[in-house]
């Protein structure tokens, strides 16, 4: 079928193309192929073609569109290898690469915040029990010298840490408990209404036996021996007993590190008080232990005794004197 408009069908498709927009197809150039044999025998002969010869009018149209392509092609390189664009190029790459390390660096900062507060809120948390230990350790001492002494000798016997207080995120109140224990028994003085009148003739017998002697009363060698009567004592505190000394002290943290400030003495409170002394600061002189078995038995013996031996005195004394007015008429 012939690509002639004119020569078309009136409904063909490209006639119908053409009429609707009152527009001429263009002329189609027609390739002419030569004949087989032809060419062959051109070929088997060598003959060159002839560089003056006629060119067919694809050739042309072929040329031109490759020079078209071409100057295409070169404008944009052109363009796009240009100077300017090259610095647009590398500083938008710049650019994108600090842009990159920012974020990299506000995330990894983040993170590390992040673990911070997760490491000081999990794993120190808190002192740890040896550092705990530490200072308990270095505390005990210091109130074994504030509260030992001879007339009340004590040992340590252990420190520990009691429950701390928090006081927020980064500090804690702790309290240090040390243990002190009596290394001797402790007395002191038996004063009650049970024992006042024992302690009266306790006072009169050296008085009496001064006395005695001031005016010779027992100058013939007669004399009497006043009972010896014993301080009473009365066991306040026994061997071993404990004393428990609580002292606050202060744990700061910085960083993932605890410090301790110094103890606070002056806040410290004990368990109980002690009172007495040790048997050596009541003297050489023979004691009575009020609260031994026996003790109340013997205190009446020694009163009644020592009451025979005033009376006894007294008696003396005062025949002495009747008979001095018939010494000396």
């Amino acid at each position: 079928m012939s690509d002639d408009p004119s020569k078309l069908p009136p409904d063909h498709p490209w006639a119908k193309y053409y009429q609707e927009r009152e527009k001429a197809r263009p002329p189609m150039t027609r390739l002419q192929r030569a004949a087989p044999k032809a060419a062959a025998e051109s070929a088997k002969a060598g003959a060159a073609p002839q560089p003056g010869g006629p060119k067919p009018s694809i050739y042309d149209e072929l040329t031109a569109a490759v020079a078209a392509v071409e100057q295409e092609v070169t404008a944009q390189s052109t363009a796009f290898i240009s100077a300017k664009q090259r610095e647009e190029l590398d500083l938008a790459a710049r650019r994108e690469n600090r842009r990159k390390l920012l974020i990299g660096a506000v995330l990894g900062i983040t993170g590390l915040i992040v673990l911070h507060f997760i490491i000081i809120n999990t794993i120190f948390r808190e002192p740890t029990a040896a550092k705990l230990a530490a200072v308990a350790d270095q505390t005990g001492p210091e109130i074994l010298r504030l509260y030992s002494s001879t007339e009340q000798p004590l040992e340590l016997a252990g420190t520990r840490i009691e429950a701390g207080k928090r006081l927020n995120s980064d500090e804690l109140d702790y309290i240090i408990a040390v243990t002190l224990r009596l290394r001797e028994a402790l007395f002191e003085t038996a004063d009650s209404n049970g024992t006042a009148v024992y302690r009266s003739h306790a006072v009169a017998i050296p008085l009496v036996e001064a006395e005695a002697a001031r005016i010779g009363l027992y100058a013939d060698g007669n004399a009497r021996h006043p009972p010896v009567l014993p301080k009473i004592l009365r066991t306040t505190h026994q061997a071993g007993e404990p004393l428990v000394v609580r002292v606050p002290v202060n744990a700061h943290r910085f960083g993932w590190s605890w410090t301790f400030r110094a103890p606070e003495f002056e806040r410290r409170q004990t368990s109980r008080t002690l009172a007495g002394s040790v048997r050596a600061r009541h003297g050489s002189e023979p004691v009575l232990l009020i609260d031994s078995p026996n003790a109340l038995a013997e205190i009446r013996a020694l009163t009644r005794q020592a009451k025979e031996y005033l009376e006894q005195v007294g008696r003396d004394l005062a025949a002495r004197n009747a008979a001095e007015p018939l010494r000396n008429p």
